[in-house]
């Protein structure tokens, strides 16, 4: 956090791997907003938000700021909703920290409020904020899924979580795996019936493309270099590296295994798979969907938050690099030509944005694949103990 004011007033941005793009503050959040007033929000933004999230956005809309110019001049209208999220991430922060306790027991409360402040500041938590994305209130229901004995309302939940990041749907294979068909049945009829609800709520009759452009999402766009750094996957990287430097078709190749990698976890452990719960379960169909999209954004791997009470106690080395994925490693090793002169919302300066790839890029993706690997391995030692 002194890091961010530190930059802010030296350099006019944030430190990396924040400053993706200095005038985009927020914008996340306020460009949903103005769609949610807004037709075309699927056929011309091509927007990926099912229309429940666009349902919620209005909320956060003052009566006064309704049919403004543009994104940007939402912002600077109605600046002060930010102040709503303030409960919003305190309330996500205390379910992580709901979570974690539950499976290791921390009984004295200053060991609590420390994890607490960890969860608050982790960079997963920092970069959702800067980016205001509403993956923060999606984040809220999934924990509320995870905490929830079985029930009507972990499935309600559930289909919350994923009519605001539908990605998540993949996580109902668990029961799938499980073979409990009758749950699995419930995760997915519940965000059906949610959609229904939200399309309802915004009439528009074109809400069912948003399935149509996430397969289309970021298929006709240049590969953004600052895109890079906060990024799950290194697809991004192959990406920008075949298009920009024009290198050979193998690289296409090599993106190609990228979706191998989780496939090849999984094998390793198709005779235990099925004997793991729930939880588990969750834990490694996401790494498989982190570690193979680049799609999702960085912010997404604050779902992996919950997870480190798996390993806190009996996964130490897992545990620690659970940890790094929470810290921002992120020192430039590599830096190209300025792109130009830019606006920081922050400092409200014209700033140099220049081309910058940092050891974060690097480490994210590689922590990521040996987290997945190295979770088999522990699941496959821990079945063999179990025959002995």
């Amino acid at each position: 956090m002194a890091l961010s004011f530190y930059s802010i007033a030296v350099y006019g941005r944030l430190p990396h791997p924040f400053h993706n793009v200095p005038f985009d503050a927020f914008m996340d959040f306020f460009n949903t907003n103005w769609w949610a007033f807004n037709e075309g929000r699927y056929l011309e933004w091509k927007s990926i938000y099912p229309p429940l999230t666009f349902a919620i956005a209005k909320v956060f809309v003052p009566k006064k700021c309704i049919g403004i110019g543009d994104p940007a001049a939402l912002r600077a209208c109605s600046s002060q909703v930010l102040l709503f999220f303030i409960p919003i991430y305190l309330y996500a922060a205390y379910l992580s920290t709901k979570i974690i306790n539950k499976f290791n027991s921390f009984s004295l409360k200053r060991d609590q409020l420390f994890l607490f402040g960890a969860v608050l500041l982790s960079l997963p938590f920092l970069y959702t904020a800067e980016r205001m994305n509403y993956l923060i209130v999606t984040y809220i229901f999934y924990c509320l899924y995870l905490t929830e004995k079985r029930g009507f309302l972990k499935y309600i939940y559930f289909g919350i979580a994923v009519n605001m990041k539908p990605y998540l749907i993949l996580l109902s294979a668990s029961y799938l795996i499980r073979r409990e068909l009758k749950n699995f049945m419930y995760s997915i009829i519940s965000p059906v019936i949610i959609f229904l609800i939200g399309k309802w709520i915004i009439k528009d009759r074109n809400s069912g493309q948003f399935l149509f452009n996430m397969f289309e999402f970021g298929q006709n766009l240049p590969p953004s270099f600052h895109g890079l750094n906060y990024q799950s996957s290194f697809s991004n990287a192959l990406r920008y590296f075949y298009t920009i430097y024009d290198i050979d078709q193998s690289f296409a190749l090599i993106q190609i295994l990228l979706f191998l990698i989780p496939l090849v976890a999984v094998i390793q452990i198709r005779k235990n798979i099925k004997n793991m719960d729930i939880f588990e379960l969750n834990f490694l169909i996401f790494l498989g969907i982190l570690i193979a999209t680049s799609s999702l954004g960085g912010y997404a791997m604050i779902f992996l938050i919950p997870f480190i009470s798996l390993f806190m106690k009996k996964e130490y080395g897992i545990f620690i690099f659970m940890i790094t994925l929470l810290i921002p490693f992120d020192l430039i090793f590599y830096q190209g030509a300025l792109t130009g002169l830019v606006n920081s919302y922050f400092s409200n300066d014209i700033i140099d944005n220049s081309i910058q790839i940092t050891t974060g890029s690097i480490l994210r993706p590689l922590v990521l694949i040996l987290i997945l690997f190295l979770y088999s391995e522990s699941i496959r030692r821990r079945n063999d103990f179990k025959k002995i």
